[in-house]
């Protein structure tokens, strides 16, 4: 077995696998003047800070550092009812983004509505409103999944409208599965739960 320690950085490594681990957990802490320790299977060197090099025949000084590399292996405890449901509730926000930002089809196209597509919808139906108020002509070139359309100040209205339904009905959809989380009382039940049923298309 071959050993690393550098207890300043908390840093072991054993056997080419290292890991930084929190020295504060042993029961014992190591001698402040120790900067390093190689271990090279039969014997080894303490790199002190002051004082120079120290050989050692065994790490019977360090089996605390040996125990608490091996412990970290250990899985972790399984996570509490709360802890369950503020994870399944962050999959359930990313999951209503990625639908909220995904487009959806309107009049048989394909509607982006990432955050600038609306961006840029909002802006439009700003004109449109305008146009419409003053009884004026209004007409954009509007890309979609089926290539180049016109819309005029209505149609623009009307994709602006659907678009914010679609939105609303995606966090109405999140609102849903969150009070279906919340009444949830089983960690197993939280964490089988799916969240990608009854969203809108």
């Amino acid at each position: 077995m071959k050993v690393t320690i550098i207890p300043e950085d908390g840093y072991v490594r054993i056997d080419g696998v290292g890991k930084n681990l929190d020295f504060s957990q042993l029961a014992e802490p190591l001698d402040s003047n120790i900067h390093a320790v190689q271990w090279t299977g039969m014997s080894g060197v303490v790199e002190r800070k002051i004082g120079g090099p120290v050989v050692i025949t065994d790490l019977l000084d360090f089996e605390g550092v040996l125990d608490l590399f091996a412990a970290d292996d250990v899985p972790p405890a399984p996570p509490t009812l709360e802890e369950a449901k503020a994870v399944k509730r962050a999959e359930l926000a990313a999951y209503r983004y990625a639908k909220e930002t995904g487009g959806f089809v309107w009049a048989g196209q394909t509607i982006l509505t990432d955050d600038r597509s609306k961006t840029l919808l909002a802006g439009a139906r700003t004109a449109a409103d305008a146009a419409l108020a003053n009884s004026q002509s209004y007409e954009i070139n509007w890309k979609s999944s089926g290539g180049w359309v016109v819309l005029s100040a209505a149609m623009i209205v009307a994709l602006s409208n659907a678009v914010r339904e679609f939105v609303q009905a995606c966090f109405d959809t999140e609102k849903s599965h969150d009070e279906a989380i919340e009444g949830l009382t089983l960690v197993v039940s939280v964490e089988a739960y799916d969240v990608t049923t009854g969203w809108p298309e």
